[in-house]
Parts: structure tokens; C-alpha cells; sequence
């Protein structure tokens, strides 16, 4: 069935020819140069360039096969002698393309003067002599400036009226000009001033042999990574040249002639820029300055690709006050003086957004980890105390985390956290910035648009420091840059057009992302703390699991005592949130259950805060080897009161707690702590290991790291989490 209208036809192949001048290349397989002979509309017949005699038919569909595999090259104009002519008067140019454009337009104009006056001269207006070029000249100049400048007047008024103008020709050079293009058969470059490719002396100006041979050896002596001067291997070169002299003084030969320093420095500027940068600076400044980067991997889809990397700033801030680096071992506080902090960064690849920012006085594991549970957080709450006008509500579980090859990034502990994280972990080549532009671009965005709204930077390197004296000029606390960043983060970067994006914001990409395919949803509250809490192991004891000074326990983790008895288990803590903890068995594979602490309180208290309130119960209690649960409780709420969060509210900022700090806690504060509960709480364990006899013997319901959810106490479970006695907890499970 035809589906095309009546009165349009199907295009039929292209049938190939060339004209008599044309180099044919073909390369089936190897290169061959061929004139062509003949053609038809079936077949074309080629003449081998070095055997004349043979000749080689191809037919017009396998040649169209060749032409489309890229075998077939053409240069049109190889064998006509006025081409060829036209470029030996030119050898600074390939073609005509090559020419400045002021060059190329007095060009072609002089090309249309000389045609309108031979039109003229056809039509009997106007004849070669001098007294008729005079007027003639100046009519068809006059014809042809018109209509140029009609379509050119925005770059005229632009670039200025006497640099578009040329001159008008006397006689004698319009006669030359015509009788150029006559020879050269209309060539357009037959008109070009070749003074501009002919001038200069080429001459040489060393003939003696031996000269250039020593010439030769001092300019590759500039090559070496002590990067001499040219100054410094000219003198050498000179004292070389004078021993020299002296050696054929004595022996009666002539004395060498010494190059000039512009001889030698010449000689060194016409070595290769690769060359020079590679033997002076080494390889690694060699592809920074000279590679061509390759292309970037894509990324469509919100949270497809996050990649992560950290950045010294270039800022000196002050010493941080003690409440802002609360948490840090005190050897660091007593070293603080001026500090250059470090940015820990994660930004979607697909729309920009910056989703999880960490500082640090140095770049470490542990700020790497926060950084990629921020990724899956709401930051909304850490934006409102920056004092933003925008939310940071962007989270998502990433599909790829894209790190580099640093010591604090790609080790086991980062690896193992984004495989329980569902995410898949990709490692880049060390010393190869390029395969991560958008973080690496998005911190040269900060250093160029945040840093110099504050005093105190150190450039990136002493040259453009120049006498900038960052310490002195510190006036910045790195709280303050916290809150600073956040804000330029949230309510400026977020909300610019970005070119990458095509004039889109951060937010705006966001959102046409998430509405288009959506995001993968972050991780459940269960989930991130086994996935990123604080780990250790414990032993199941009669109270449950100690974990600094509090108890945790629930039915599931009974049950998990009545299988292991005395074995260790790994615990996973949230330190922003002691309300519970996650336990499970040494056995691989065996999922994550839920236990959580005998006093509601602690729900949402983080354990910089609690390590502070038990700080102050030591001082203030110092006697007493018991201490009432309501007096505990009173001074966690009257620190609610006081602080109200002040450790989220410091947002990014490094007051991140490290594992070997919370060791140390439990070690010296939590090692004897005990809070007195009150007695109506063991009343509850008698009723709790009657409902246990009764029930029969189950799995606990568990949550695992990959696929977690609401835990379950079972059919037995009891109505209140914290009804569970203290010496008779598990007694007999």
C-alpha cells in the first residue's frame, strides 16, 4: 500500500560523481588515491592516481555504503592549478576559512568592485583606462558600501565606522586585482594582502653546526623540575660557550659565537607547552592544565546520583565557642586557634540541590557518615535555626553515591552504609576531580559568591593571596559560618537560575522531578539507626541492655536473650535520639529488633545532651551512688528549657560525637551510674512473666536494616512498653 499522496514521489539513492580536479581517497581497506574516469547512474569508474593504466569500476550502491562508513575522502580542488597556486601565495592558510574576518569581508568586497565594473565594462559603460576607472571605481564603490551597510549598521555603530571601511583602489591596483583574479580563475584569496604572511626575515641566523648543537642542549635543559629560569640557563649556557672558547684559543681554532638571550629564549618558547608543563610541574599539573574531560555520567531523576566529596574552604575563622564544640575531644579545643574548617558535601547530580552538608575542623569518616544520613533527613527543622525564609525538605534514599579515593570516603565503613542503605556505592579515580563537576563546580560556585562576603580568606593559592593577611583579618566564628552557609545554601543557591539546568532553579528541578518520576523514599527512623547510629556490643543482662547509664528493653529482645544467653550482641544507637536502640545477634544475616528505654523521657534527648546533664548530676550529686529518677528527669527538662535542641539547632556544624568520645563517656560518667526508679515499676514484671509462661514460644518480630517497619511484641505483646520490672525482666524467657 502506498501511503504517500499522488503527487509526491519516494526519494531514490544517491548516485555519486566528481569532477576533474577532485582527489579521491578510498580506504577499503587500505588508503588508495583515485582520479575519476567516468560515471553513470549505475556504476563510477575511478583511475588509481600511481598506476594511470588500471582503472576500478565500483557501483553506485557500494560506493554509497563506503561514503556512509566514512571510508571515502574528497578533496574537490587537489588537482587545479589555480588552487594550487592560490595556496602556495598563502601558506599560513589552509583555506579561506582561516582568515580574521576584517581580512575576509575587504576581501569579498574588493571581489564584487572588481565584478560590477567588469559588468560595467561588458555593457560598454565604462573602459580600462585611468580616466574612466576613476569614475567608474567610484560609482560601483558607492553601490556596493550601500547596500553592505544596510546589513550591517548594529556592527558598525558597534566596532566604529573606519575600521569597516575599505579603501577605494586607484586604477593601477583595481587592474591588478582584476588581472589576479583572471589568472587564478575567480579565486577569492587571489586578493589577499600577502604582505601579512610574507613579512619577517626566515632566514636563519646560526649556520655553524656545532652552535646549534649547543643551542639545542641548553634549550632542553630548561626541561627539569628544579624549573630554571631562562635567565639562569642563559648564564650557563654562557659559561659553557666560554670555556669552550678558551679550549680552541689554545688549540687554534676559531672561537664560537655565543647566541643572544632572545635567541635562546626564542628557541625555548617554540618547545611544546605539554612538553615544558610535564618535565617542570610533573603529570599531574599536565592534565589539569591540558586534558579534555570526557562526559559526565547522566543523571535524570532526583537523587539518581549523589555525589559526595569534601572541600577546605578557603576562610580562616575564629577559635569555635565551647558550646559549639561540645562533643570534641578537649586535645583539639586546647590546639583551636584560627582554623581553616572542612565541608562536608552531597548534591543531587540531577537538579543541584545540596542535600546534606557537615562541618569539620578535618575531613574524617564520621563526617562523611552524618553527611550521607543528612542526604535522608528532613532539614527543614536545621534551616528554620539558620534563620532561612526557604524549607530543606529535600530527602531521598540515592540510587548511586559517587565518592573519590580520600582515606575518610572509600574505606569499609562508608561502603557497608550504603549497601545497607540500598544504595551502590562508586569509587573514582584518585587524582581525577572531573568525574564528580557538579560538587567540584558547586564548591568553586562558593568560593566565588559566598567566601568573599567575609574577611579572612586565603585564596587558593599565595600568588592571588598576595599580602592579605587571613589570620589577622579572621573576624568570622565558625558558628556563624554555619548558619551563613545554610542560608546561602537554602535561600539564595537553591532558588537561582542555574545554567547546567537551563536557566532552572535547584528547587524548581526538584520539583518537576519529583512530579514527573518521583523520588526513592528515605530510609524509616529504625532503618537509619541501624543503618548509621553509633555501633557496639553488649551482653542481654537481667535489666536489659545498658547503654550510657540507661536501660533498654522490650519483648522482642527477651526473646533474643532466650536464644544467645550470655553472647554478645551489636547495638545500633541514634545519638540525636536516645529513645531507643537497635539490637541484633553476632549471626550474619539475623535481622534488627527494637528496644527501647524504660523512661519516655528520653525520647528525642540526644546524647551530647544527656552526657552534659550527667556532667552536672556528678558535681552536684557527688555523694550519693544512687540518684532518683525525678531528679534525673528534672534537670533533662530544665537543660529542654535552656537549650531547646541547641544541638540541632547548630545545623552543620562539627559538634558531631565520635565513637571512641562515647567510649570514653560510658567509661568515666555512665561506668556506676544507676537511677533509682520508683516501685511502682517493678510491680509490673510479676504480671509480664505470666503473660510470657502463657504464651507459646515465637520469633520475635523484627526489624531488619533493609526492610524495616513498626516493631510487633507478638500475640502476647504487653499494652505498655514500660511496664516491665527490673530484677525478674527476663528471668526464666
Amino acid at each position: 500500500m502506498n501511503y504517500f499522496p499522488p503527487k509526491f514521489r519516494s526519494s531514490t539513492s544517491t548516485k555519486y560523481g566528481y569532477g576533474q580536479h577532485a582527489l579521491i581517497t578510498v580506504s577499503d581497506p587500505s588508503p588508495v588515491e583515485f582520479r575519476q574516469a567516468s560515471r553513470d547512474m549505475h556504476v563510477i569508474v575511478l583511475q588509481p592516481i600511481k598506476m594511470p593504466d588500471l582503472k576500478q569500476t565500483f557501483t553506485q550502491d557500494y560506493f554509497g555504503e563506503l561514503v556512509d562508513a566514512g571510508k571515502v575522502r574528497v578533496d574537490p580542488r587537489h588537482f587545479d592549478e589555480a588552487w594550487q597556486r592560490v595556496r602556495r601565495l598563502n601558506p599560513d592558510l589552509e583555506d579561506g576559512t582561516a582568515l580574521p574576518a576584517d581580512q575576509a569581508a575587504h576581501i569579498e568586497f574588493y571581489r564584487r568592485l572588481v565584478h560590477r565594473i567588469e559588468e560595467m565594462r561588458i555593457a560598454k559603460e565604462t573602459s580600462l583606462t585611468d580616466k574612466a576607472l576613476k569614475i567608474s571605481i567610484g560609482k560601483a564603490y558607492m553601490e556596493i558600501f550601500t547596500a553592505l551597510t544596510a546589513n550591517r549598521q548594529a556592527q558598525t555603530k558597534r566596532r566604529g565606522l573606519e575600521q569597516d571601511i575599505p579603501r577605494v583602489p586607484t586604477p593601477g591596483t583595481f587592474r591588478r586585482y582584476r588581472r589576479r583574479l583572471l589568472e587564478l580563475n575567480g579565486e577569492r584569496l587571489a586578493l589577499r594582502d600577502r604582505r601579512h604572511a610574507l613579512s619577517g626575515n626566515r632566514t636563519p641566523r646560526i649556520e655553524d653546526p656545532v652552535v646549534l648543537a649547543l643551542l639545542r642542549q641548553f634549550t632542553r635543559s630548561y626541561l627539569d623540575s628544579n624549573r630554571p629560569s631562562m635567565k639562569t640557563v642563559y648564564n650557563q649556557m654562557k659559561a659553557h660557550f666560554g670555556t669552550l672558547n678558551d679550549d680552541r684559543k689554545a688549540n687554534g681554532q676559531p672561537e664560537l659565537k655565543l647566541p643572544s638571550p632572545s635567541t635562546l629564549e626564542r628557541s625555548i618558547r617554540k618547545l611544546a607547552k605539554s612538553e615544558k608543563i610535564l618535565a617542570r610541574y610533573g603529570e599531574a599539573a599536565l592534565k589539569k592544565t591540558l586534558k579534555v574531560s570526557g562526559p559526565q555520567e547522566l543523571a535524570t531523576r532526583a537523587g539518581e546520583r549523589v555525589p559526595t566529596d569534601n572541600w577546605r574552604t578557603h576562610l580562616m575563622t575564629k577559635e569555635m565557642p565551647a558550646s559549639f564544640w561540645a562533643g570534641v575531644e578537649e586535645k583539639w579545643r586546647d590546639e583551636l586557634g584560627n582554623v581553616r574548617l572542612n565541608f562536608c558535601l552531597s548534591i543531587c547530580q540531577a537538579t543541584k540541590v545540596v542535600l546534606g552538608i557537615r562541618i569539620s575542623q578535618n575531613g574524617d569518616t564520621t563526617t562523611t557518615l552524618r553527611t550521607l544520613e543528612m542526604v535522608c533527613r528532613d532539614k527543614t527543622d536545621i534551616a528554620i535555626a539558620a534563620g532561612c525564609s526557604s524549607t530543606w525538605d529535600h530527602a531521598c534514599t540515592p540510587e548511586i553515591v559517587p565518592f573519590d579515593n580520600g582515606s575518610e570516603i572509600a574505606n569499609a565503613i562508608m561502603q557497608n552504609a550504603c549497601r545497607e542503605l540500598g544504595s551502590e556505592d562508586e569509587i573514582g579515580i584518585a587524582g581525577e576531580p572531573n568525574g564528580r563537576p557538579v560538587v567540584e563546580r558547586f564548591f568553586r560556585t562558593a568560593d566565588i559568591q559566598f567566601l568573599p562576603l567575609f574577611t579572612g580568606r586565603t585564596f587558593s593559592n599565595v600568588v592571588e593571596r598576595g599580602d592579605y593577611e587571613s589570620g589577622k583579618m579572621a573576624s568570622l566564628f565558625a558558628k556563624t559560618l554555619s548558619d551563613a552557609f545554610i542560608r546561602w545554601v537554602v535561600d539564595v543557591y537553591h532558588n537561582e537560575p542555574h545554567a547546567a539546568l537551563g536557566g532552572e532553579t535547584p528547587n524548581d528541578a526538584w520539583a518537576r522531578c519529583n512530579d514527573e518520576e518521583g523520588v526513592c523514599s528515605p530510609p524509616t527512623p529504625d532503618q537509619m539507626r541501624a543503618i548509621f547510629g553509633f555501633m557496639d556490643r553488649r551482653r542481654i543482662g537481667n535489666q536489659g541492655i545498658r547503654f550510657m547509664g540507661l536501660r533498654y528493653r522490650s519483648y522482642a529482645l527477651a526473646l533474643l536473650r532466650a536464644q544467645i544467653g550470655q553472647g554478645d550482641v551489636i547495638i545500633k544507637a541514634d545519638l540525636e535520639n536516645l529513645g531507643a536502640i537497635s539490637v541484633r545477634s553476632r549471626e550474619a544475616g539475623s535481622p534488627w529488633i527494637v528496644a527501647e528505654c524504660e523512661s519516655e523521657e528520653f525520647e528525642g534527648v540526644s546524647a551530647e545532651r544527656w552526657i552534659e546533664v550527667v556532667k552536672g548530676l556528678r558535681a552536684r550529686y557527688a555523694a550519693q551512688a544512687k540518684l532518683r529518677e525525678g531528679i534525673v528527669l528534672e534537670a533533662l527538662r530544665a537543660l529542654k528549657r535552656m537549650g531547646d535542641e541547641a544541638a540541632k539547632a547548630a545545623g552543620i556544624g562539627p559538634t558531631t560525637l565520635t565513637d571512641e568520645t562515647i567510649r570514653k563517656a560510658e567509661k568515666k560518667l555512665f561506668n556506676a551510674f544507676v537511677i533509682e526508679l520508683p516501685s511502682r515499676r517493678r510491680k509490673a514484671a510479676e504480671e509480664f512473666v505470666a503473660r510470657r509462661d502463657a504464651a507459646p514460644v515465637a520469633q520475635p518480630a523484627v526489624t531488619s536494616a533493609t526492610d524495616a517497619g513498626p516493631e510487633t511484641d507478638g500475640p502476647q505483646a504487653t499494652g505498655r512498653r514500660r511496664g516491665l520490672g527490673r530484677g525478674k525482666f527476663l528471668k526464666g524467657a
